[in-house]
């Protein structure tokens, strides 16, 4: 690609809010679940490693791919709240005693997060379970999209 087409792709990507993925490789790891600090429900950080230093702030946080469960830290309204507490407490009855396996895309999204699936022993995706017992929706980008998460969680008197 010329140089000017890497310089409309970084500018497209900055105006989106997209995160350039050059900084990370897509990789798998595996952890054990008890180890996992469970932030909400489509969040989690890994714990440090030894080659970090472990230093303040080397935990990496991987957002789960593809869905996304109701807010904790700044919801709409209670019902969201309350919702996005059950997600965040059944994904950690998923990892409890179980060994996981992080899928990381190489992708970095806008907050800094490694983009990712965790996988249990038997091959079922944390995502896909939530997402079938109601405690997430499918994450699309956008305002349209984010509008509908927050109706379908809070009502609609929420738009």
């Amino acid at each position: 690609m010329k140089k000017t087409g890497m310089t409309a792709v970084f500018a497209c990507c900055m105006v989106t809010g997209i995160a350039v993925a050059s900084a990370q490789v897509a990789r798998t790891e595996n952890i054990s679940g008890d180890r996992i600090i469970v932030i909400d429900g489509d969040t989690v950080a890994l714990p440090c490693k030894p080659e970090t230093g472990f230093k303040h702030g080397c935990a990496v946080k991987v957002r789960l791919k593809d869905i996304d469960t109701p807010e904790v830290s700044h919801p709409t309204c209670e019902n969201e709240l309350a919702k996005g507490l059950e997600a965040k407490a059944r994904l950690r009855e998923l990892i409890s005693g179980e060994l996981v396996t992080i899928k990381h895309t190489g992708e970095i999204d806008r907050y800094g997060r490694s983009l990712g699936w965790l996988v249990l022993q038997d091959g079922s995706d944390i995502g896909a379970i939530l997402f079938g017992e109601g405690l997430a929706l499918e994450w699309t980008a956008g305002a349209r999209s984010k509008a509908a998460r927050i109706s379908h969680w809070c009502g609609a008197a929420s738009r």
